[in-house]
């Protein structure tokens, strides 16, 4: 299923004309291989940000671009907590043609220690972009953040847990480190403002499909937790390729 999978992946990047793509969760530098097999006669240049260890995943980002891949800088976060402490999660950065592209892939973890290293994990992100600070008008930042953008309210009627419009205090501290003195603006809610409406689009991990909204293994409803944050690019649209519903077998 996973190579299937990276395969199409691959041949939906060679159709698009994106000039960069970047992804998580690559933790297998086989099915990166598979992935850029079929979309490297576009994307000629790859970057997988890692360091060398035989006890590590690395950090699962992957930047793939049609021109050359510039100024490469990586910065492991100090700390992580679980399965996470297996990898390399990072903040990885590059140049591409004048833009400045930066992914990553923030502690997954909710309990203590995962909430405590999480907001580590941004405030060093922070200190990766203020290093970056003056050094291009054009930024492109993505990744999966794991921070809810809502707040989740128990319905009077279903009694499910369901969004409202109320921002969570994770999205609050995402907000104002990106928007404040760094001055980003969320990609996605520059084109969809209506946060009723318009939610967001997440992958849902336990059924392997993207929706914008989900069920938990309880039945609560989940959000969106991947972000484009962008700073001197208009945002112009997203699009769900496909949903990828696991296959019956």
């Amino acid at each position: 299923h996973d190579t299937l999978r990276a395969h199409w992946i691959g041949q939906q990047m060679k159709s698009s004309d994106a000039d960069v793509v970047m992804l998580a969760e690559t933790w297998s530098q086989k099915m990166v291989d598979v992935i850029w097999s079929e979309c490297k006669s576009v994307f000629k240049y790859l970057w997988r940000p890692r360091k060398i260890s035989p006890f590590k995943l690395g950090s699962g980002l992957a930047f793939f671009a049609r021109q050359p891949i510039e100024d490469r800088r990586i910065a492991q976060f100090s700390h992580l907590s679980g399965w996470d402490a297996w990898s390399q999660k990072s903040i990885a950065s590059c140049v591409v043609d004048g833009v400045v592209y930066v992914a990553t892939h923030l502690e997954a973890g909710w309990e203590d220690n995962g909430i405590a290293f999480r907001r580590e994990n941004l405030e060093e992100t922070k200190n990766h972009f203020m290093k970056l600070r003056g050094e291009s008008k054009k930024v492109v930042f993505g990744g999966d953040l794991n921070m809810a953008e809502m707040e989740m309210v128990r319905s009077a009627t279903t009694g499910k847990k369901e969004p409202s419009t109320l921002e969570t205090p994770w999205y609050g501290v995402l907000k104002g480190v990106l928007a404040g003195e760094l001055q980003f603006k969320d990609a996605f809610r520059e084109v969809y403002p209506d946060r009723v409406k318009d939610k967001g689009v997440t992958c849902n991990h336990y059924d392997n499909y993207m929706n914008k909204i989900f069920s938990g293994p309880n039945g609560e409803d989940i959000e969106r937790i991947d972000y484009f944050w962008t700073k001197g690019v208009s945002s112009v649209g997203f699009q769900v390729l496909t949903d990828w519903k696991r296959p019956v077998t």
